[in-house]
């Protein structure tokens, strides 16, 4: 399990490798993180403890309404993440543009990759 920390946010990521094996691992390297946007999971106004370590605050900018799902597309620190909601999910959430969300991503669910 590594830390990555993007602005003062610490996401938790685990891998299989290490430095000696993927360079991008050593401290101060740049890196990608990358999930799939059905792993986002989105709440409004949590309280209490959930088992997820990888909880950050968005704002909903946008959001493309389908008939069954709906893809909200959300700011974290002036990068862009998109989640894909059921329709009857993001309608009893009630999201607009501007929204301040919860979102949830599992340490499991990220991949890393070198960024340069």
């Amino acid at each position: 399990m590594i830390d990555v920390v993007v602005e003062e946010t610490v996401f938790a990521v685990i891998v299989i490798d290490t430095p000696d094996t993927a360079g991008y691992l050593r401290i101060g390297r740049p890196v990608l993180l990358c999930f799939k946007e059905l792993q986002v999971v989105i709440a409004k106004s949590v309280n209490g403890i959930i088992g997820i370590q990888n909880q950050i605050k968005c704002r909903v900018s946008t959001l493309a309404e389908g008939v069954l799902l709906f893809k909200v597309k959300m700011d974290f620190c002036h990068q862009e993440i998109e989640a894909i909601l059921t329709a009857t999910e993001a309608r009893m959430l009630d999201l607009k543009p501007g929204d301040e969300v919860d979102c949830f991503i599992k340490a499991s669910q990220i991949s890393i990759s070198g960024h340069d």
